[in-house]
């Protein structure tokens, strides 16, 4: 699959859905929303071209959710001497995960969030905001608290050092 330029219509139909949710552009295929004064709830969505066995060209769209500590943006972008709205220093203090990893049961790339026809961009930005809202949207708010996203921060870095934790003792 090769990635299609951000401001593919569904891409745009994406945004729109869930902004009417509640999220606002922050840039091309990115949304946000405050969940906090401390943390800000992301959400990416990146287009990808297909081909169909039988030949036909497709869009599938990949979301992923993420949360940001602004009080972590800041003192990065202070340390690294960018401006604190910085997307450089923003995304540095970025948890992120894949949206089909929340609801595993519908596999790693959902079909329903593809479409082959122009006509279906509705319904696939319609199921693809009710997915982000559904199961996003709880993720975002459950480490929406320093004690979850610095666990989450951590386990995702292996530990501030970045080497791997040493297996815990049964």
């Amino acid at each position: 699959m090769t990635v299609v330029e951000p401001d593919e219509p569904v891409v745009a139909l994406c945004m729109a859905e869930l902004a009417a949710r509640g999220m606002h552009r922050s840039a091309v295929g990115i949304l946000e929303m405050s969940l906090s004064l401390r943390f800000t709830g992301w959400v990416a969505l990146t287009a990808k071209a297909f081909t169909t066995p039988a030949g036909r060209p497709g869009v599938l769209v990949a979301p992923r959710v993420g949360i940001r500590d602004e009080e972590v943006s800041r003192l990065v972008a202070k340390l690294r001497g960018f401006s604190p709205g910085d997307p450089a220093a923003q995304g540095h203090s970025l948890v992120m995960k894949d949206l089909s990893s929340l609801i595993p049961e519908r596999g790693a790339m959902p079909p329903e969030w593809g479409t082959q026809d122009d006509a279906a961009w509705d319904d696939v930005a319609r199921r693809i905001a009710d997915d982000v809202v559904g199961a996003g949207f709880p993720y975002l708010e459950s480490k929406a608290t320093p004690e979850a996203y610095t666990r989450s921060s951590m386990s995702r870095s292996g530990g501030c050092s970045g080497r791997r934790r040493p297996p815990s003792p049964t």
